[in-house]
């Protein structure tokens, strides 16, 4: 197939982002023998003296000039947020036969975070997002032909193998963005009191983001990596970090309201209930020295399972007519 994708690109945070949801897809759908040629809305937007509003008119215009002369089988929307639904109906008028799939890795639990997927709503023939819940009940009651996602790996990319690195620093990491008065960190400062035997990191509150190679140093340095997303009650929603952590080989931490037990068994990860459960299974597993094992078992089940070019085989199978039934997430 001929295929475009429409992602983020480099600039910004992502020139050390290399190894964002977006380049694993786009990864995938190479390896699985389509012709790909990535379009960078935001990239091509910000070109324009550094102001992405004024930009964003010629960002749709080059797609749509894209689009037109090499008349793509389907464009892959990736985050692209720039994207205007009437240059989408654009490229299905000039052509018929084009599919396109909006792909979104933020949590939508919210008006305004959903807003961004239903505003391409006749538009898309296709959307698909890393949650399950009511977020893609939502999607669905609306219309839309909604599907489940999962965060995909990728070797080239989750370069390293945790279980095998011999320095560790840590006996658990906490990664994350957000403010440090966010009420995910209650957990992290939870665990360090009631545990303070377990050596608890943690990194990048407050927008001071960590990234690149200096991110896979932390976590190659600790025995374990806590999955903690904003919202942790919703079936299957992850951010795309889960991908990361499973992929180096980390011994992942996940809440058991996730409901990731669906493919991951207990000696495949930690399902903790809360900071006492958490500090308790790690306490053991650092004892027994099992949390290696688990990150080598939980990185070779996610790689088997979620491997970037077996879910960008899904995008295309979900709107090619190809069997979906080998995909253990498909009836999500």
């Amino acid at each position: 197939m001929r295929i475009i994708t429409v992602s983020p690109g480099y600039n910004w945070k992502y020139r050390d982002f290399f190894y964002s949801f977006d380049k694993k897809i786009i990864n995938g759908l190479i390896r699985s023998g389509h012709s790909v040629v990535p379009y960078s809305d935001r990239d091509v937007a910000d070109s324009v003296f550094g102001m992405r509003t004024i930009g964003t008119p010629l960002a749709n215009k080059r797609l749509l000039a894209m689009a037109r002369s090499y008349t793509p089988d389907l464009i892959v929307l990736l985050q692209a947020d720039l994207i205007w639904k009437s240059t989408l109906l654009d490229i299905k008028a000039i052509n018929e036969e084009c599919k396109i799939i909006n792909i979104h890795c933020d949590l939508a639990d919210n008006e305004r975070r959903m807003q961004r997927l239903l505003k391409w709503k006749g538009a898309v023939d296709a959307t698909l997002i890393t949650s399950g819940g009511f977020p893609l009940a939502a999607l669905r009651r609306e219309g839309f032909n909604a599907g489940f996602i999962p965060n995909p790996t990728d070797t080239a990319l989750e370069d390293v193998d945790c279980y095998t690195w011999p320095d560790k620093f840590f006996d658990i990491v906490y990664v994350s963005s957000v403010s440090s008065r966010a009420k995910r960190w209650a957990l992290v400062r939870e665990l360090a009191a009631r545990a303070p035997d377990i050596r608890v990191g943690s990194f990048g509150a407050d927008k001071r983001r960590v990234l690149g190679r200096d991110y896979f140093n932390i976590l190659r340095g600790s025995r374990a990596a806590l999955n903690w997303s904003e919202r942790n009650d919703i079936d299957l929603y992850a951010s795309d970090r889960i991908g990361q952590l499973f992929g180096v080989g980390a011994c992942v931490c996940l809440a058991r309201s996730s409901g990731f037990q669906r493919f991951f068994s207990a000696e495949e990860a930690i399902f903790f209930v809360d900071a006492e459960d958490l500090g308790d299974q790690l306490r053991a597993a650092k004892a027994s020295g099992a949390w290696a094992e688990i990150g080598k078992a939980g990185q070779k089940r996610y790689r088997e399972l979620f491997n970037e070019t077996r879910v960008a085989r899904y995008v295309v199978d979900y709107l090619g007519g190809g069997s979906l039934t080998d995909y253990e997430w498909a009836k999500v």
